[in-house]
């Protein structure tokens, strides 16, 4: 590397790099490098979908939960984010309402969104890749739009579970009410 460094930074020439080079190299021998020297980098595996979903907000792991239980309870072929949201608004009432019933004074981060806020992340599950475009209805809007769920409960269940605290929790429960 010195020597590389040394002719390169001086003289800017490759065909003096080459030349200083030459020697040193048709004399190395193989035996004296160790295959640590020489083996290639190990890449690191790029995390997958299922490991970023713990990492989702709130929200959107909501949203993800609705869109896989109806996919769970109905064998639907798609779905969009209309029906998605009403199942969503449901499951937060019934939440609120047995989190009354049992004399529970916070909801620990279950809230109902606005259908604007929940629009965009609905979209941002589609650019993650977690929910995959199924067909599109050209007269409608993002709303109409038809959705397949990429991931099963069973991966929303585990995500859910890692995520811990009241949001995984509520959560969780939503999953193992399937």
């Amino acid at each position: 590397q010195t020597l590389v460094r040394q002719i390169f930074y001086t003289t800017r020439s490759i065909p003096d790099l080459l030349a200083a080079i030459y020697i040193p190299v048709a004399t190395l021998k193989l035996s004296d490098l160790s295959p640590a020297s020489y083996a290639p980098p190990q890449p690191t595996p790029s995390p997958t979908l299922l490991d970023l979903l713990p990492t989702l907000p709130a929200l959107h792991l909501s949203l993800l939960t609705s869109a896989t239980r109806l996919d769970t309870l109905h064998s639907l072929p798609s779905i969009n984010f209309n029906l998605v949201y009403t199942h969503y608004s449901e499951l937060i009432a019934k939440s609120k309402l047995q989190a009354s019933a049992s004399g529970a004074i916070a909801q620990g981060g279950m809230r109902l969104w606005n259908p604007d806020v929940a629009l965009s992340a609905w979209e941002q599950l589609g650019e993650w890749g977690l929910i995959v475009p199924a067909a599109s209805v050209e007269d409608g809007g993002e709303e109409t739009r038809m959705w397949k769920v990429d991931i099963g409960i069973e991966d929303v269940a585990w995500a859910v579970a890692k995520v811990g605290g009241n949001v995984g929790e509520g959560l969780g429960r939503w999953c193992k009410e399937v």
